[in-house]
């Protein structure tokens, strides 16, 4: 963790957007990863960063630094992501839409915000669930965003996330609560109950890209495939050196 820290100076200076920018804040990313004891694999291919809205479920807030380690794109993330320690700043630099989900009237604005940062050509990263869950299932896709890509012109790649212990096995009964992050816990404990049990594996599915259309019927696409995929349904994917 403290190679992450030492980065921040020369991350906080840099453009945010330049080629530059973007690749400390995927190194600040990963040395976080690192120092946390989590460690990962890639599977399939993500899709161009500059037309993709990639939809992953939520299981904790590792999954930001997870797939900001791995992707060129910013987030749709809560409000109160931007008051978390360190990864609120690394998520504003690199773009992330805050949004209070609460606000059910502020949703079409929020998918037009989206939408433009889409259209200057930035990949942006949804977890539709609106909340985490246990990693064990996900939870209701939630439509509303998915009207950032209802026109058709941009791809929608849903992105599955798995914890696991480090030799490849589920997590079972407490050991979840290692990594998933529920409810009304404090970031800080949980952060460090995480650094000091780690030895935690991630494993990242890029699955098969889906056609932007109808928002509602996106969102079903989405959660039957990330679903498919934490119960072993899924067909298998090539994975990433």
């Amino acid at each position: 963790m403290g190679m992450a820290v030492v980065l921040v100076p020369a991350w906080l200076v840099a453009p945010a957007a330049s080629p530059l920018g973007m690749t400390l804040s995927r190194t600040f990313f990963r040395l976080l990863l690192i120092g946390f004891g989590v460690r990962w694999r890639i599977y399939g291919e993500p899709g161009d960063p500059s037309r993709t809205l990639f939809v992953a479920n939520h299981v904790s807030w590792v999954d930001i630094p997870l797939l900001g380690s791995q992707l060129d794109a910013g987030f749709v993330a809560k409000e109160e992501v931007r008051r978390w320690p360190g990864i609120g700043k690394a998520a504003a630099r690199i773009g992330t839409v805050f949004v209070d989900r609460r606000n059910r009237l502020a949703a079409h604005a929020q998918a037009s915000v989206v939408r433009q940062q889409l259209s200057r050509q930035r990949g942006m990263i949804l977890f539709p669930e609106g909340t985490t869950g246990d990693g064990s299932t996900v939870l209701p896709f939630r439509s509303s965003l998915f009207a950032a890509a209802q026109h058709g012109d941009l791809d929608v790649q849903p992105v599955s996330i798995i914890y696991r212990r480090r030799d490849g096995q589920a997590l079972e009964g407490e050991e979840c609560g290692r990594i998933a992050w529920i409810g009304d816990q404090a970031l800080l404990p949980h952060a460090i109950q995480l650094a000091r049990r780690g030895q935690l594996l991630a494993e990242i599915y890029f699955e098969p890209m889906l056609a932007g259309g109808d928002r509602k019927q996106m969102a079903r696409d989405c959660e039957d495939v990330i679903r498919n995929r934490i119960k072993g349904l899924a067909l298998p994917l090539r994975r990433r050196s």
